[in-house]
């Protein structure tokens, strides 16, 4: 493994390591433009020894050697757990592998030594339950509003996911059973680029939003965070042994490291915690026939996290 020697070699170089300490690492599974940059560097705040690890499983996040490795492919989705995926993020919660992107000495969450890792997973959602059934983890699960995401992703020109789990028969036959899989097909051969994302937002979240393990993590969604930010922060501290030695408050006005991905009215809401602007602006841009139509996909799919007319999430989520 020469790759791994000479990695090993600029890790030792630049004294970038990892060292396990008593606390166990965390994995928050979310989505993109979900709200899961602000929630990690919200966790690492009060640590700094604590490693915020972006998209691992992404195409776009890793270096050539990580790539070749895992052999990622661009717009990857890992559905489900296999030797590769498994093997691969054990390497990494072991700190034997640091990909480069998390060396960059400008980042603002630039960590040289580490003794506790913050996974923010968004390209591998499916494998949702062996996070939660891993003893050396902690998981998470953050949600938001697929419509205000779906404008989010398009608005910054991304492409979608879909393909890799229609091709994917295992995900096929468990999930798009009877006429789902037509249905898939029509919405992305439509020209409606709002219900594609939807329908994006929905497939990366099946496996979790249907997970019998749902209820044994702590599930926070974006909308209720901004409304009841004392509340999670309470639930985040008992969860994951942590104090926030710092003004909470103060944190959560200010816009996140991906901030450059947000509309300046955006980041300007943050900074005046304009509550009403953060959850419900996106409604502006969308009448009420036009979100039922899109979150009938939620209903196609029987997910009744977030339903038409509500802003914020079902309340039968909430934690208690």
């Amino acid at each position: 493994e020469i790759g791994l020697f000479s990695r090993r070699i600029f890790m030792f170089l630049f004294r970038i390591s990892h060292n396990q300490g008593n606390k166990k690492n965390i994995v928050l599974i979310t989505t993109r433009r979900g709200g899961g940059t602000f929630l990690s560097e919200l966790i690492k705040s009060n640590d700094e020894s604590m490693r915020i690890y972006h998209h691992i499983f992404s195409w776009y996040q890793n270096d050539f050697y990580t790539k070749f490795f895992f052999k990622v492919k661009k717009n990857n989705q890992e559905i489900f757990p296999n030797s590769n995926n498994l093997n691969f993020f054990n390497k990494v919660n072991s700190g034997r592998l640091i990909a480069f992107t998390d060396c960059n000495f400008f980042n603002v969450n630039f960590v040289r030594k580490s003794n506790r890792a913050i996974y923010k997973i968004t390209e591998a959602k499916g494998l949702f339950d062996w996070f939660i059934n891993n003893p050396e983890l902690i998981t998470l699960f953050q949600v938001r509003h697929p419509i205000p995401t779906s404008l989010s992703i398009l608005n910054n020109g991304w492409e979608n996911t879909i393909n890799s789990y229609l091709i994917n028969k295992r995900f096929v036959n468990r999930f798009l059973n009877a006429d789902k899989y037509d249905y898939c097909k029509n919405i992305i051969n439509g020209k409606d680029s709002l219900s594609i994302f939807v329908l994006n937002w929905v497939l990366e979240n099946l496996i979790p939003l249907k997970s019998k393990f749902l209820d044994n993590i702590l599930l926070i969604s974006y909308e209720d965070f901004i409304l009841n930010p004392k509340k999670y922060i309470f639930l985040l501290e008992k969860s994951l042994s942590i104090k926030f030695n710092m003004d909470t408050d103060c944190f959560s006005r200010q816009p996140s490291s991906t901030k450059q991905y947000s509309k300046k009215s955006t980041n300007e809401a943050i900074k005046n915690n304009d509550i009403n602007f953060l959850i419900g602006d996106w409604k502006k841009y969308i009448d009420n026939s036009y979100e039922k139509k899109l979150m009938s996909i939620l209903e196609k799919f029987e997910i009744d996290i977030y339903e038409y007319s509500n802003l914020s999430i079902n309340p039968k989520y909430l934690p208690n």
